[in-house]
């Protein structure tokens, strides 16, 4: 993995998932954090990158981060005269770095700076929106299950597949899937299954 820190007036969005670019600039080894190495980058600017091609990525990757991107467009709506409060929206409800340096500082210094990390609560709210809607349209529990682990999942694609978001949606499936197999649904058993599933795929998880 390798960070792209771009200089200059372009696209925030620039270069998109599924494109290939041809990017020179100057290469920054990782700064060492104890135990933890950053990601090495590459500082460059707009001018010193060329777009090559598109659609090289994973069509079902591709269509999630079009949602987002369209998601981003309907949080913008009638904003256009309140840039900062655009940037908030897209960083807190879909994991956007858009953040000014001046409105992130904000944020540090009163200590809240966590609640734009994309993580289980987020998905909780997600599922709560969806669940409301369901029943709104009188679609029993049911069912419920069907319709959260496609939109969750798709969520959690969109906004960088973080490790805690990914552990809610997983028990989320589980918990509203259980009436489907005509089991009752129940938090602390969700909860085990949920960590038996992630550990077995990925057993490395037990230290995050």
């Amino acid at each position: 993995v390798v960070r792209i820190i771009c200089y200059g007036s372009g696209q925030c969005d620039v270069p998109l998932y599924g494109e290939r670019w041809r990017i020179s600039g100057k290469i920054c080894p990782p700064k060492l954090s104890g135990r933890k190495s950053g990601a090495p980058c590459i500082r460059t600017n707009i001018s010193s990158m060329r777009f090559l091609a598109a659609g090289n990525g994973w069509w079902l990757a591709d269509r999630c981060f079009a949602a987002r991107r369209a998601a981003a467009s309907y949080l913008s709506a009638g904003l256009d005269r309140y840039p900062e409060t655009v940037d908030v929206l897209h960083s807190l409800i879909l994991g956007y770095r858009r953040l000014s340096y001046e409105m992130r500082q904000i944020f540090v210094l009163t200590g809240t700076l966590h609640i734009f990390a994309i993580s289980g609560s987020h998905v909780v709210v997600m599922a709560g929106i969806i669940t409301a809607v369901l029943g709104m349209f009188r679609i029993s529990s049911i069912w419920w299950g069907l319709f959260l682990a496609p939109l969750l999942f798709a969520y959690a694609f969109a906004t960088g597949l973080q490790s805690s978001a990914v552990r809610a949606c997983v028990m989320a499936v589980i918990y509203w899937g259980a009436p489907l197999l005509g089991r009752r649904a129940d938090g602390v058993t969700a909860l085990c299954a949920s960590a038996f599933v992630i550990l077995a795929v990925a057993p490395t998880q037990l230290l995050d």
